[in-house]
């Protein structure tokens, strides 16, 4: 997976796609092209699935992986839908329970540097179903930015690009969002609940 580091600048879709076309072994242009060799259809209609739960609308999705318009995304959607549709919901799973490798990054001597790079979530599907019930909850939460300093709360923002990168966050943010770390074996545990979390409407 290739590192990255969170910047105004950094594009939540490179990165998703690049993800995606680091774990199915194909490259950007064979993923933006126009080829039907297998996997690459399902792994297109892949793509636009993980752009879509980042909250792009269809219309940016369809230009991101190349598709004619957003009716293409509509259909692929449909087809990620279809309980029959076994060879390619066996590629979804495959996706997005996949291990979350961390990234080589740079190693702190200090366990309580908060700099230090840890792996809050051990695979995507575990991230999602906090994300379910933290962020998608949150009045503080939007997920149509692009930029760190667009974003509404930084840290989900953060989140969501590890989730499509390095699956590491600095020590610093968890411990904003809430958490439980073990300084000897640099292992975090995320709290069932954000405390960052708020809506007026929703009690935990």
């Amino acid at each position: 997976m290739t590192e990255c580091t969170v910047s105004q600048n950094t594009d939540i879709i490179t990165f998703a796609l690049s993800e995606v076309c680091s774990h199915f072994n194909i490259t950007m242009s064979e993923l933006k092209g126009k080829s039907r060799k297998a996997p690459l259809p399902d792994v297109r209609k892949i793509a636009c699935f993980v752009l879509y739960k980042k909250g792009f609308r269809y219309t940016k999705i369809a230009g991101a992986v190349n598709y004619r318009d957003h009716s293409a995304v509509c259909y692929a959607m449909k087809q990620l839908d279809n309980i029959h549709n076994k060879e390619l919901r066996a590629l979804y799973q495959g996706f997005f329970h996949r291990e979350i490798k961390p990234a080589k990054s740079t190693v702190y001597s200090c366990p309580f540097d908060l700099r230090t790079q840890l792996q809050p979530f051990s695979n995507g599907n575990e991230f999602e179903t906090w994300k379910d019930n933290n962020c998608a909850k949150c009045d503080n939460y939007e997920s149509i930015s692009t930029k760190l300093k667009d974003a509404k709360c930084k840290y989900s923002f953060i989140l969501d690009l590890a989730s499509v990168s390095s699956g590491t966050v600095k020590l610093e943010t968890c411990k904003a969002i809430g958490c439980t770390y073990s300084p000897l074996y640099k292992s975090v545990q995320i709290w069932q609940h954000c405390s960052k979390f708020k809506n007026t409407d929703a009690i935990f």
